[in-house]
């Protein structure tokens, strides 16, 4: 396998894959392909991460394969824990990146960088807790359990 830096440096084993192993390829290409939250949650944990996307096939597939040249050692490490993949339906970009901060705020969930703060985008909702979102109630993945 060639180095995905460009110096000629090749691996000397495949990068692992802790994602598919335990759920399949065929879990990841039966998402849908429209914007929503998504919960990695680990077997004692509960949440470890929430992510927002405008695609959640595509943003889902891109942790299949814990690449070490391709991704930060946080999110590997993240990677090997999880045991559950949940996630929310929302309508739009928008309502998904507003869901996203509410859950991360209530949730504070171990991966997301800690004290991350989000400055107030105009045209954006003042959502609480306890406010109904536009979203969907969370779903989890077929398949997607160790």
């Amino acid at each position: 396998m060639k180095s995905a830096h460009g110096c000629g440096a090749t691996l000397a084993f495949p990068p692992p894959k802790p994602l598919v192993e335990p759920f399949g390829d065929d879990s990841f290409r039966a998402l849908l392909s429209g914007p929503g939250v998504y919960f990695m949650c680990g077997a004692t944990e509960g949440v470890l991460y929430v992510g927002k996307a405008r695609n959640l096939r595509e943003r889902l597939s891109n942790y299949r394969v814990a690449n070490p040249e391709r991704l930060p050692r946080r999110i590997i490490r993240l990677l090997h824990r999880v045991t559950r993949i949940e996630f929310d339906i929302c309508p739009t970009e928008e309502a998904a990146r507003n869901r996203e901060e509410l859950l991360i705020c209530v949730l504070n969930p171990r991966f997301n960088r800690a004290g991350k703060v989000w400055p107030r985008r105009a045209g954006a909702t003042n959502l609480r807790a306890d406010e109904p979102t536009h979203c969907s109630k969370p779903a989890a993945l077929t398949g997607l359990r160790r």
